[in-house]
């Protein structure tokens, strides 16, 4: 397994950008990244696909509402 470091959430919101999860409709997660099977080929040699939540960072600000 390849560790990452978190990233600096204060940097990131002092830039603009605010979190955004990917972490609802994860069942189709798997049939999209095999749309780009050279890349799930190398990113996921096993072809098992982890169902797992992804946090983005974006442009701007997300309502509460």
């Amino acid at each position: 397994m390849i560790w990452l470091p978190a990233p600096d959430e204060t940097h990131m919101s002092k830039l603009g950008f605010v979190p955004w999860t990917w972490d609802t409709g994860l069942d189709a997660k798997a049939g999209r990244i095999r749309q780009y099977p050279t890349q799930a080929d190398a990113l996921f040699p096993s072809g098992v696909i982890p169902l797992k939540p992804e946090t983005y960072f974006v442009p701007g600000h997300l309502d509460a509402d």
